[in-house]
């Protein structure tokens, strides 16, 4: 005869087996997480440079550390490598 006691009845039932997520699903999320990343920084990037001008500054006339008159065109000629931050 068979026991209809819930106690028994629950510890005859086999538990089952913890769900690994399938492979798929975990490249699925980290795809999803990593693009994620990705806008966030492409976002605060943005953001950052929001107030960044897009055209060439014009030229101007300023003092060297020696005294000496020189202008913006003047300095990039001697220094026509890269970008410059005013």
């Amino acid at each position: 005869m068979r026991s209809t006691c819930p106690s028994t009845a629950m510890a005859e039932a086999p538990e089952s087996p913890a769900k690994e997520p399938r492979p798929r699903r975990r490249w699925l999320r980290w795809t999803i997480d990593i693009a994620i990343v990705i806008a966030i920084v492409f976002a605060v990037q943005a953001w950052r440079t929001r107030d960044v001008p897009d055209q060439p500054v014009t030229d101007f006339v300023f003092l060297t550390q020696h005294g000496e008159v020189s202008s913006f065109a003047e300095w990039r000629r001697a220094q026509p490598e890269g970008a410059v931050a005013i």
